[in-house]
């Protein structure tokens, strides 16, 4: 599988960011899937790169200490105090 590339200009992405700001979800119009679609091409664009650093970041943790965790995801802190 190839990785993606982005397909819109930082302008466009964030014009799409703030349409989506003020939908009511779900989406279910023209302007909202386009806006969609134009954050999912960023996102997927951003894939690779974030991969790559991640796991260099893991490497280079794993050097320091052989347990560490490296996290790849939003945390979910609700709770935990």
């Amino acid at each position: 599988m190839a990785w993606a590339v982005p397909e819109f200009k930082p302008e466009e992405v964030n014009a799409a960011g703030k349409a989506l700001q003020k939908m009511e979800f779900p989406v279910a119009t023209l302007e909202g899937f386009k806006a969609l679609a134009i954050l999912n091409n960023w996102r997927s664009a951003h894939a690779y790169p974030l991969n790559t650093f991640q796991i260099t970041l893991r490497n280079k943790a794993r050097k320091i200490e052989r347990s560490v965790i490296v996290g790849s995801g939003p945390i979910d802190v609700r709770g935990a105090i």
